[in-house]
């Protein structure tokens, strides 16, 4: 996590405090990385994700160097696949929803 938090940063700052940070769980169904160890229990995942992001707001704020430009942190967006809850109520406790999964314009309803 050091090393994200760091490379965001040097991001954020190169960047004149453009950068928005995205997050999620990734897809349960893709399971390719379990030989090498990967978690694939979505519970744990979520639990890791919130971890990881706790995480990185205290190294943003200034636990490391170089400190990111946008105070009191990068915005952080966590994607999340429609019609799951878990990831919109995680999505409240930072700054964005993208959501995966949504039905495409021709299966709205007129």
């Amino acid at each position: 996590m050091h090393k994200v938090a760091r490379e965001t940063a040097t991001l954020d700052l190169l960047s004149s405090g453009r950068l928005i940070f995205g997050a999620g769980l990734g897809s349960a169904r893709n399971n390719e990385l379990e030989p090498f160890g990967e978690v694939t229990d979505p519970r744990e995942r979520a639990r890791l994700l919130d971890h990881g992001l706790d995480a990185l707001a205290r190294y943003w704020a200034g636990e490391f160097e170089p400190v990111p430009v946008q105070r009191p942190r990068p915005p952080v967006w966590v994607a999340g696949e429609w019609p799951n809850r878990r990831p919109v109520r995680r999505a409240l406790c930072w700054d964005g929803l993208f959501t995966i999964g949504l039905p495409g314009p021709r299966r709205w309803p007129n």
